[in-house]
């Protein structure tokens, strides 16, 4: 994700019409990637007295869009596009309690 954001930055860099315009625009990017990084590693994911000492868990996630809450014109899209997946496969990372 950070190779993504930073490819961005470079591709966006060449050539922006306005150089002030671009600065401003890049700033928050600037700022807010560092914070992220330094606090996603501080983030708890569960409280560790629930975990038994030594025991391996799996994490799982999977991502779900609700049709009822789209706009109109992308509710009519996911009617007629059935092959259009709004579900992702599930994604597991091992945990292990310290």
């Amino acid at each position: 994700m950070l190779a993504i954001v930073a490819g961005a930055l470079i591709v966006s860099a060449i050539g922006p019409t306005d150089r002030l315009t671009w600065w401003l625009e890049v700033a928050p990017v600037l700022i807010a990637v560092p914070v992220l990084i330094l606090t996603v590693r501080r983030f708890p994911l569960i409280d560790a007295p629930v975990l038994e000492e030594g025991r391996g868990y799996d994490v799982r996630l999977r991502a779900v869009l609700d049709e009822e809450q789209f706009p109109g014109p992308l509710r009519l899209l996911a009617f007629w596009r059935r092959d259009w997946s709004i579900a992702s496969d599930w994604y597991r990372w091992p945990l292990v309690s310290e």
